[in-house]
């Protein structure tokens, strides 16, 4: 059975999605057609898809740290490209961030 994976929203139910075996967690997003994550390279390159995971296990791939940062890690954000659930899991959907050469982040 697929890990199912779903979206923790303020004003509305979660959405669920199954995820199949060997398949990111933004892949299958797409697959139901979800706007809730932001979709850019799907190779973990550009930063765009930014979620929280709250609960449950996966397994990831490297991350820019352009990007993905450590205290980004330490509070469960992750690149819904670069991540493949293991169980059920709970997330939440952050929005973009750009980083500077300075070492301030803009919020998009």
């Amino acid at each position: 059975m697929c890990p199912v994976v779903c979206i923790k929203k303020e004003a509305a139910p979660p959405l669920c999605v199954e995820v199949p075996e060997g398949k990111s967690l933004l892949a299958a997003l797409e697959r139901r057609c979800n706007r809730d994550v932001a979709a850019g390279c799907r190779g973990g390159g550009c930063g765009v898809c930014r979620v929280r995971v709250l609960s449950g296990t996966f397994r990831r791939k490297a991350m820019s740290k352009t990007h993905i940062n450590e205290d980004d890690l330490r509070s469960g954000v992750m690149l819904a490209c670069r991540v493949f659930p293991e169980s059920d899991m709970e997330i939440t959907a952050e929005p973009p961030v750009t980083r500077n050469p300075f070492g301030t982040n803009i919020t998009a």
